[in-house]
């Protein structure tokens, strides 16, 4: 597992016994990524920000959870700039 384990899980590690840890639609997508690429499917590695990340973010800065949320768009943005559209869905509520 990489350095930033505490809060971040690539979707080669996480497996859908990861609800509580990242979510529900993190924990499929981490499950579906492993699955698939096991068979061979080409499957672009993703991350998952963890529920205790969300937790430390919101209890350091109340306004974080807007900064996540303008992050995101910003980085949506890039990507498909480059080419690389990809829908960010996996936002903290």
């Amino acid at each position: 597992m990489k350095q930033d384990a505490k809060y971040i899980r690539w979707f080669e590690n996480i497996r859908n016994e990861g609800v509580s840890l990242v979510g529900r639609k993190n924990a499929s997508l981490g499950e579906m990524y492993s699955e698939l690429t096991t068979n061979g499917v080409k499957v672009p590695d993703g991350f998952a920000i963890t529920a205790d990340a969300y937790r430390h973010a919101i209890s350091v800065n109340p306004d974080a959870l807007l900064k996540i949320a303008l992050r995101v768009v910003e980085m949506e943005e890039k990507m498909k700039a480059e080419g690389k559209e990809r829908k960010v869905t996996a936002v903290p509520r």
